[in-house]
């Protein structure tokens, strides 16, 4: 609970987003003003232990989160487990499950772009109207995966027949 006198209880909608920065990492937390976040802030910061670094309150949009590939790139490979290419295709690439509320996600690459959007959809007639709709534009190329396969389908591989 908020230590400042003036806080009262509030719907969702009325609270933003705070990212507070402590010595021992960032957190997030739901406030109505900037008043209220810097107490909050300072809160978890006592309860924590960690010293206070900043408090920002966050964009509509999402928050940028540095890649930190760099450091895992220079892990000694001795601290790894080795694991055959075999193992790793039926694991990640033959394993895959969808939310139990996704009947499909459809990735499309635009073919003059390069750019790619991924479309998820809970109901079957949404997704095939998504796909008739590049597939008559023929302006993409389409990876489509639903529950039991994976689909890879291309304006080339298209025949004038299949446009209908």
């Amino acid at each position: 609970m908020s230590k400042n006198p003036k806080s009262q209880p509030l719907d969702d909608e009325s609270l933003k987003q705070y990212a507070v920065r402590l010595s021992d990492g960032t957190f997030y937390v739901l406030a109505a003003s900037d008043e209220d976040a810097a107490w909050l802030a300072l809160e978890l910061s006592n309860r924590q232990g960690s010293q206070l670094h900043d408090v920002q309150k966050m964009s509509g949009r999402k928050g940028y989160f540095p890649n930190k590939w760099r450091k895992i790139k220079d892990i000694d490979s001795s601290h790894f487990e080795p694991i055959p290419y075999d193992e790793v295709m039926e694991w990640k690439v033959a394993s895959w499950e969808l939310s139990h509320n996704v009947c499909c996600v459809i990735r499309a690459t635009n073919l003059k772009t390069n750019k790619v959007s991924e479309f998820v959809y809970q109901r079957q007639h949404a997704a095939e109207n998504k796909i008739k709709k590049f597939l008559k534009a023929q302006t993409h190329e389409l990876v489509i995966c639903s529950d039991d396969s994976i689909y890879y389908v291309h304006p080339e591989m298209l025949s004038d027949d299949d446009n209908d």
